[in-house]
């Protein structure tokens, strides 16, 4: 009836399910995924990967986004969506998340102590709805800086817009508190979720990222054109830096160059990469 009653939830309001085997046998998974994901954490299974962030008028490297992975002992090398509902659900997140600020700040502090490059380079860290929610973000925050000496505008926070339209006054509260921190804070995936004008201009945000959902459809239609071009100026008028995810061919990126968009991110740049292999570009100087 439990898992019955879960896999309607999943479905939205006012749905049904009939328990059968095959309930049964996702039942069984969840529970095994769960044992393996607690035996994880002890076990530092966790790997970070970064996704490096470009300047796109220069080209040079401004930053990278820390991305969770899952080094599964069977199944080899998991992507954060793969098991990101489950650590949620449990309060696995809350762990795990502290472990990645405090992974991402270590690594960027010795990237920074390393290379002159880096000097400028920041750290971009995505927060859960039920890590932003947490009453003790701000202290993980602030000890993770404290540890590594890393400059508070060094760190970037990424909330999702589905995460903080949920209590607006909560989140304004919190928001307020990170920000008195020095940390940079970012609205993620925009353009996704229901965050109105009045609430953009009162959040005290640093940039928006434009889902990759909209960059993949420049070029298709004019319309999908002006949404991008909307938002774009959007953020200019309200003093926020935007940044394009998803940049994945030579006629997005120049689009978006025109547009006045400052910052992006994507497989035309680069895929995600371990430590050692950003830190080659690093080395390098690598530049687009």
């Amino acid at each position: 009836a439990d898992a019955a009653m879960y896999q309607a939830k999943s479905r939205g309001r006012a749905q049904y399910e009939i328990f059968d085997a095959r309930l049964s046998d996702r039942v069984v998974e969840r529970v095994r995924m769960e044992d393996a994901l607690r035996c994880a954490v002890q076990e530092e299974q966790f790997q970070l990967y970064y996704h490096p962030q470009v300047d796109l008028q220069t080209g040079r490297i401004t930053g990278a986004e820390a991305l969770l992975r899952w080094r599964h002992p069977q199944r080899g090398l998991l992507a954060a969506a793969q098991f990101l509902d489950v650590i949620e659900e449990t309060g696995l997140i809350v762990a795990i998340g502290q472990w990645t600020l405090r992974r991402a700040c270590a690594r960027l502090r010795a990237w920074r102590d390393a290379y002159p490059l880096a000097e400028t380079l920041r750290v971009s860290v995505n927060l859960s709805a039920r890590q932003f929610a947490q009453a003790s973000l701000a202290d993980d925050v602030r000890q993770a800086l404290c540890e590594t000496c890393l400059p508070p505008a060094a760190l970037d926070l990424e909330v999702s817009e589905s995460s903080i339209m949920a209590d607006v006054t909560a989140t304004y509260k919190q928001l307020q508190t990170l920000k008195e921190l020095g940390v940079q804070l970012s609205l993620d995936d925009f353009g996704t979720g229901y965050s109105s004008l009045s609430h953009l201009e009162r959040f005290p945000l640093d940039r928006l990222k434009i889902d990759q959902l909209f960059v993949a459809r420049l070029g298709l239609k004019e319309s999908n054109h002006g949404i991008v071009r909307a938002i774009c100026e959007l953020g200019r008028s309200l003093g926020l830096e935007i940044t394009a995810e998803g940049i994945e061919t030579r006629a997005q990126f120049d689009r978006l160059r025109a547009m006045g968009c400052r910052a992006g991110q994507g497989y035309f740049f680069s895929q995600p990469l371990t430590a050692d292999d950003f830190e080659t570009l690093l080395r390098e100087g690598k530049a687009w």
